[in-house]
């Protein structure tokens, strides 16, 4: 019976023997790691690229109050000066099919709208 130690001993032999692979399987190893650090680099160059952006963005907008998120929290449907209202009826659900309803398409058209009328200048209340 072998001892802990020379069974020890002898998986790290195997770990230790250099695996032989093909020039083929070199070459495309290479390659991926050629790919994976161009992705990192490339991921930087937008991220530094969006940055600048968003400080050009901050830069020429006309309304500043309207660019960060307070601004837009401030920028309340309750104190908006439009006397619009817009009512979305939610209740003509036995006039659709089963189809329209089991999608998420009218949930997410919904979102939509809500998130196009927030960002509005004088957003209007909306109403579901």
């Amino acid at each position: 019976m072998s001892t802990p130690e020379e069974s020890a001993s002898s998986s790290t032999m195997d770990i230790d023997k250099p695996s032989k692979i093909s020039k083929n399987q070199q070459r495309k190893q290479k390659r991926y790691a050629l790919l994976l650090e161009k992705r990192k680099s490339k991921r930087k160059e937008e991220k530094a690229k969006q940055k600048q952006r968003h400080i050009e963005k901050l830069k020429n907008a006309e309304d500043q109050s309207l660019l960060t998120r307070h601004g837009l929290k401030s920028n309340r449907m309750e104190n908006s000066s439009c006397r619009i209202r817009i009512c979305i009826d939610c209740r003509y659900d036995s006039m659709m099919n089963d189809k329209d309803i089991e999608e998420p398409k009218p949930c997410a058209e919904v979102h939509e709208r809500r998130g196009e009328v927030a960002e509005a200048e004088t957003p209007p209340p909306l109403n579901l």
